[in-house]
């Protein structure tokens, strides 16, 4: 008995529906490009459910502002006011924590697995003051 394309379409779907990252590649380059970000960055405020920071002068947009937040069951990075780039999907809990210039990510995901990745951030925190045409950042 042979299945037909179709069904071994929708078995592959029905197998990868819940899975805990978008794909194996998909998180690794979506990790790499959270480094190359905040590499450079500094941190500006943390909270249980997101971490805002700035990047650093040498950064190909330099002074932009990000935030890596928790929404609904994802981790995902947006700018400042658009941009939406989810790194990890479908987890069970997800909290940031602060400590200094690191950030510490802790994810247990839907069959309790517990997960810890730490990015480093430049310098203290910074502040960050708007006004109707820039965003200036005050050490």
């Amino acid at each position: 008995m042979t299945l037909s394309l179709a069904m071994v379409g929708v078995q592959y779907y029905q197998q990868q529906k819940h899975q805990l990252t978008r794909s194996p590649s998909d998180w690794t380059v979506a990790m790499l490009q959270l480094e190359k970000i905040t590499q450079t960055a500094t941190l500006i405020e943390v909270t249980a459910k997101s971490a805002k920071f700035v990047t650093g002068a040498d950064y190909a947009y330099p002074n932009k502002v990000y935030r890596l937040s928790i929404y609904n069951n994802m981790l995902r990075l947006t700018g400042e006011s658009a941009g939406h780039m989810p790194i990890f999907v479908n987890q069970g809990y997800i909290v940031l924590k602060r400590q200094q210039s690191t950030l510490q990510i802790i994810i247990i995901d839907s069959i309790q697995r517990k997960w810890e990745y730490y990015l480093d951030f430049k310098g203290p925190p910074r502040s960050v003051h708007h006004n109707s045409h820039r965003t200036v950042i005050k050490p």
